[in-house]
């Protein structure tokens, strides 16, 4: 009976310095938000404001079967969702390390709606450190003044 008595009394003090840590806590930081999906969103988005289109995404295939992939999907009333998949160089990103690794090429570009199609795939080889040598590449860019450009070439 003892040893219960114990036991309960343990568990008391764990759970009420468990709720003290959590209230100390919000206190000191009371301008904290614990929700990074929403700092990461909101991130992006001012990020993206930079840029002259609201939408990327870049299919490039090479020979061997090795592809390089791209792709910032910014939907209203939605998370921006980034992804990089590039087997050329084993460099495979989600979420905002893929936002970062996407925005930071694609600061480089200078193409606009009205960029000629080989334009556009010179600077997206460019940008992203690309072969030219590639057999197949798929663009679709969606400009900020609400054209879209989808470019495909082969080679």
């Amino acid at each position: 009976m003892k040893r219960l008595g114990i036991i309960l009394a343990s568990l008391t003090c764990l759970f009420v310095l468990s709720a003290f840590s959590i209230v100390e806590n919000s206190a000191r930081y009371p301008n904290v938000d614990n929700t990074p999906m929403q700092n990461d969103d909101e991130y992006m988005r001012e990020k993206m404001a930079e840029l002259n289109f609201s939408e990327i995404d870049i299919d490039v295939e090479y020979q061997g079967g090795k592809e390089f992939e791209a792709e910032i999907d910014q939907d209203r009333n939605e998370p921006i969702l980034a992804k990089v998949e590039d087997d050329l160089n084993n460099v495979y990103l989600r979420g905002r390390e893929a936002f970062d690794h996407i925005f930071e090429r694609a600061n480089k570009l200078d193409v606009t709606s009205n960029s000629t199609k080989q334009q556009i795939i010179d600077q997206v080889l460019n940008a992203f450190d690309l072969p030219n040598d590639y057999i197949k590449i798929d663009v679709e860019i969606e400009f900020d003044d609400g054209k879209k450009v989808d470019i495909e070439d082969r080679k």
